[in-house]
C-alpha cells in the first residue's frame, strides 16, 4: 500500500521517494536526515525514543548518539527552526517528538503536483464542522482523506508526561471516558477498559497493542498537565500498516478538559468515516457533567475501581461520592458507586446486607437521572439477582442494558453468568462468547466460557477450554479452579487436588479454592483434611467477613445435611454472593430432596423465574451444574 504524503506548515514530504518540498520547491536533505524526518512524521505527536531512532535509522551499525543529534540539527535548519522548536521538540534524556499539526494525503487522491486547494473536500468539511462545534478550543487536528471505515477500535491509556504520582489516574481515566463515549456508537466495537489497562505505561508499541487487541484501529496519546493547563496529543493509527489516520493536539486550561474529550471523540468519528445517526450524534455530544472538578473525581474513582482490590474499592467510593457532592445529577458517578458496592460483596469483602442497599440506591438514582445508562441497568441487575432475589426483574435489567448498548461487554458477561445459574446454558454461552468477542483479552470471561460448559456437565469440553486458558495465562488462578472442578466431577481426584492447590497458591489462599479443596477432601474420604480446612475457614470468619456459603459446601460434602442447611440459612440472611449458585451446583445435589433446601430455592426466586419462562422449577437443576464465577 502506498504511503501517504505528509503536509505540515509550508512543507510536503513524499515519504516513498524521501522528497521534501517547501511551497513546491525541493529542500535538500541527506538520506539519513530524510529517514529521520519520515520516522518522526509517522509517529507525530508521540515521543520517539533515542535508542529506537538509532536502531531504525542505523540498523546493524553502531553509531554514537552524537550522530543522531547532528541529524536533528540539520533537519531543524532545513525546516527553518531556530531557538523556537515549533516542529521538533526535544524530550530531555528520552528522544524527540514532532509537535506541529500534520495533514496526511493519500498518494492516489493527492498527486504530488497538487496544491492545498486539492485537499479532499471531506477533510476540509470535517475540519470546518469540528470548528463549528467547538470554536473555543485551541487545537490542531488532521485526518486522512476518506479512509475505509474501521469496525473495531482500541483506546490505549494516555501516557502521562512529567506527571506527579497524584496524577497517575489521568491517562487511564481519560481513556476510560473516551471508551465509554465511543462505545455508545453501534457502528463500531470498542475494546473495554479491562482490555487496555494492561498497556498502562510509557513504553509500548501502539500497532503491536492493536494487533494483540484484534482491532482495525488503535488510538494512542499522551497527556501533560502543568500550571493549570493540559496538553493532550492523540493519534489514531490503522493497525494493518501503521498509517496514522488522524492526529490531534489540544492545549487548553485544565478546566476545558471536558471540551478536549468532546473534540477528540468528534474528530475520531470523522477520521473513521462513520455515518452517525441523529441518536448517535446526541450520545456522542452528551455530557454527564459540566463540572470539571466532579469529572476529575469521577476519573479518580474509575482508576481505583479498576484496581479490583479492597483498597481500590474503598478509595473509589470516596472519589465517586465526592463527584456526586460536586454534581448531584452526575448519573455515571452514581453508577460507579453502585459498581463499588456490588463488588464489595462479589469479592467477599463485605456481606450484601451492608452493601446491597447502597448499591441499589445508587443504581436507581443513576437511572432516575439517566434512564438510558446501560452501566446503571447492569449494576441494578446484579443487585436484583443477588440481593433482592428477584430473578425476573434481574433478567429484565440485563436485557435492557444490552438493548441500550450491545457493545457493553460487562452486560453480556454478567448476563451470561446469570443465565447459567438459571439453567439456560445454551443462551448463557452465547452471551459469554459475545463478551469474549468484545473483550478478547479478558481472562475472567474466557474462564466463564469454560465454567458454562462445566455447568452443562460437558466436562471434557470444560477441561479442554480450561487447559487452553492456562496455556495462555498460566498464573490465572480461576482457570485452575474450574479445571479442578471438572476433574472432580469426572472422578480424577488427584488431578483436581493439584489444580486446587495451584489455585490456592496463586490466589494467596483465597477462600473459594480453599473451600473447593475442602469439598474434594470430603467427598474423596479425607475427612480429617476436610475438617482442617473447615476449621481454617471458620477461624478466618472470626477476623473478617467470610461467606457462609463456603462452610456449607464442605459440610454438604461430608454428608452433614443439618449443618450444611444451617450454614445455607445463614448465607441467605447475609445475602451471600455465592448462594445464587446453589440451584445448579453439584456440591448440593445431596440436599435437593430436603424441604428446607427446596424452600431456599423458592426464596431465591428460581421457581418464579422458571414459571415465567414456561419451565418447571426443578427441570434444570440436575442438567446444569455450576458454581458462580466472580463478576469482573
Amino acid at each position: 500500500m502506498a504511503e501517504p504524503l505528509y503536509e505540515f506548515g509550508p512543507f510536503r514530504l513524499d515519504a516513498r521517494d524521501k522528497l521534501l518540498l517547501r511551497e513546491g520547491k525541493p529542500v535538500a536533505l541527506p538520506p539519513k536526515v530524510s529517514e529521520t524526518l519520515v520516522l518522526l512524521l509517522r509517529r507525530a505527536g508521540h515521543v520517539v525514543e533515542k535508542d529506537e531512532i538509532l536502531k531504525i535509522i542505523w540498523p546493524d551499525t553502531f553509531v554514537e548518539e552524537a550522530s543522531l543529534t547532528q541529524n536533528i540539527s540539520i533537519l531543524r535548519k532545513a525546516l527553518g527552526e531556530s531557538e523556537d522548536h515549533h516542529y521538533i521538540e526535544t524530550i530531555p534524556k528520552r528522544g524527540y517528538r514532532f509537535v506541529a499539526p500534520v495533514r496526511l494525503l493519500d498518494q492516489r487522491e493527492a498527486p504530488w503536483t497538487a496544491r492545498r486547494r486539492f485537499i479532499p473536500l471531506i477533510t476540509l468539511a470535517a475540519a470546518v464542522a469540528a470548528l463549528a462545534v467547538l470554536p473555543y478550543l485551541k487545537r490542531e487536528t488532521s485526518a486522512v482523506a476518506t479512509p475505509p471505515p474501521s469496525r473495531s477500535i482500541a483506546v490505549l491509556p494516555l501516557v502521562p508526561i512529567g506527571a506527579p504520582t497524584s496524577d497517575e489516574y489521568l491517562g487511564l481515566g481519560i481513556a476510560d471516558a473516551l471508551i465509554t463515549k465511543l462505545a455508545n456508537l453501534q457502528q463500531i466495537t470498542v475494546r473495554p477498559t479491562s482490555s487496555v489497562r494492561k498497556f498502562v505505561g510509557s513504553k509500548r508499541d501502539a500497532v503491536a497493542a492493536g494487533r494483540e487487541l484484534a482491532v482495525e484501529s488503535v488510538m494512542d496519546g499522551s497527556i501533560q498537565r502543568a500550571a493549570g493547563r493540559v496538553r493532550v496529543t492523540m493519534q489514531l493509527i490503522r493497525v494493518a500498516d501503521g498509517t496514522p489516520l488522524w492526529t490531534g493536539s489540544f492545549d487548553e486550561k485544565f478546566t476545558d478538559l471536558l471540551s478536549v474529550q468532546d473534540a477528540i471523540a468528534d474528530s475520531v468519528t470523522k477520521a473513521l468515516a462513520l455515518s452517525l445517526t441523529a441518536r448517535d450524534r446526541i450520545r456522542l455530544k452528551k455530557r454527564d457533567t459540566d463540572d470539571v472538578e466532579a469529572y476529575e473525581s469521577y476519573l479518580r474513582g474509575r482508576f481505583y475501581w479498576n484496581k479490583r482490590t479492597e483498597e481500590g474499592f474503598t478509595k473509589a467510593v470516596v472519589h465517586f461520592t465526592r463527584a456526586i457532592e460536586l454534581d448531584p445529577l452526575y448519573a455515571r458517578a452514581y453508577a460507579g458507586l453502585a459498581d463499588c458496592y456490588n463488588l464489595f460483596n462479589n469479592y467477599d469483602l463485605a456481606p450484601a446486607t451492608e452493601t446491597g442497599p447502597k448499591a441499589k440506591a445508587a443504581a436507581l438514582k443513576a437511572l432516575e437521572i439517566d434512564s438510558e445508562l446501560a452501566e446503571a441497568h447492569t449494576s441494578l441487575a446484579l443487585v436484583r439477582e443477588v440481593y433482592d432475589f428477584d430473578q425476573i426483574a434481574a433478567d429484565q435489567s440485563y436485557r435492557r442494558a444490552i438493548e441500550l448498548n450491545p457493545n457493553y461487554s460487562t452486560a453480556h458477561h454478567w448476563y451470561g453468568l446469570f443465565l447459567v445459574q438459571m439453567g439456560r446454558t445454551e443462551e448463557a454461552i452465547q452471551h459469554l462468547q459475545r463478551a469474549r468477542d468484545l473483550d478478547p483479552l479478558s481472562n475472567i470471561i474466557s474462564v466463564g466460557v469454560a465454567w458454562a460448559h462445566y455447568f452443562a456437565r460437558q466436562h471434557e469440553r470444560a477441561i479442554e477450554i480450561s487447559r487452553k486458558n492456562i496455556e495462555v495465562v498460566p498464573d490465572f488462578w480461576p482457570a485452575h479452579l474450574v479445571l479442578g472442578w471438572s476433574y472432580e466431577q469426572t472422578g480424577k481426584f488427584e488431578e483436581a487436588r493439584n489444580q486446587f492447590n495451584r489455585a490456592i497458591d496463586l490466589s494467596g489462599r483465597n477462600t473459594l479454592p480453599l473451600a473447593s479443596l475442602g469439598h474434594l477432601h470430603a467427598i474423596s474420604g479425607k475427612q480429617r483434611d476436610a475438617l482442617r480446612i473447615l476449621a481454617e475457614i471458620e477461624a478466618r470468619s472470626r477476623e473478617r467477613y467470610v461467606s457462609a456459603y463456603f462452610p456449607a459446601a464442605i459440610q454438604a460434602g461430608l454428608g452433614r445435611k443439618a449443618e450444611a442447611l444451617a450454614w445455607l440459612d445463614r448465607a441467605e440472611r447475609e445475602r451471600a454472593y455465592w448462594l445464587i449458585s446453589i440451584h445448579v451446583n453439584p456440591w448440593f445435589d445431596g440436599l435437593r430432596d430436603e424441604p428446607r433446601f427446596q424452600q431456599l430455592e423458592r426464596n431465591l426466586g428460581f421457581q418464579a423465574f422458571a414459571e415465567a419462562h414456561g419451565k418447571s422449577a426443578t427441570g434444570s437443576s440436575t442438567s446444569d451444574v455450576r458454581s458462580a464465577p466472580r463478576r469482573e
